[in-house]
């Protein structure tokens, strides 16, 4: 998992990133894409966790790199995990930049 610019984040195939949630949020947003540096490959699959229950789950494919945007209402959760994992394909090209993903109140 890397930090970019202090506000995306790239994360590879297998690899997740947990953060505690303040009592104060109430929503999380962001979005989703194969990284641009990203140049073959097939699919992964990303996963967004509030407290271990799958909230937003999307696949991506290295032939659509449009962004898949998500908002979701963090309720009472006190943790949020991103994960990818493989497509069922291999892992190569499964590379994910989330973009600017943040809390709001």
């Amino acid at each position: 998992v890397s930090a970019i610019d202090k506000r995306d984040l790239l994360l590879r195939s297998t690899s997740h990133v947990e953060y505690r949630l303040d009592e104060s949020f109430s929503t999380l947003v962001g979005s989703v894409a194969v990284d641009a540096s990203v140049t073959s490959g097939g699919s992964c699959q990303v996963k967004v966790k509030l407290d271990d229950t799958v909230v937003w789950e999307q696949t991506l494919r290295v032939v659509d790199r449009s962004p898949r945007g998500f908002e979701i209402p963090i309720k009472s959760a006190r943790r949020v995990r991103f994960e990818v994992s493989t497509g069922g394909d291999g892992d190569l090209g499964d590379t994910v930049r989330i973009r600017q993903p943040r809390l709001m109140k």
